[in-house]
């Protein structure tokens, strides 16, 4: 059996789960065996989510092996587009730095 994690975070909750699997595991069959056995909450929808192992997006999680202390992630999309953010934050700047005479 191989030892590993499998992680996945909301804004307000994190979960940990460490699983021992048997060599070949996918990373995807990973994630379902921790949701089935509890450990990741059993309402996610796989198909929104990307899978990844130590920070990497795995393009194909099915058919990726899980390695000794490997770490799933879980990833949830982007609620906010970055580069809008950068963007507001440096109009704000712009706008500070700009006296009224």
């Amino acid at each position: 059996m191989i030892k590993i994690e499998v992680v996945y975070a909301t804004a307000e909750q994190q979960w940990l789960a460490e699983l021992s699997v048997a060599p070949g595991t996918s990373a995807l069959q990973a994630v379902e065996q921790a949701i089935a056995n509890d450990l990741l909450p059993a309402n996610l929808v796989l198909a929104d989510l990307a899978i990844g192992v130590w920070s990497k997006v795995l393009k194909s999680p099915q058919s990726y092996s899980v390695k000794i202390n490997d770490r799933v992630e879980l990833y949830r999309p982007l609620t906010l587009d970055p580069m809008e953010i950068r963007k507001v934050r440096a109009a704000k700047a712009r706008a500070s730095r700009t006296k009224p005479t």
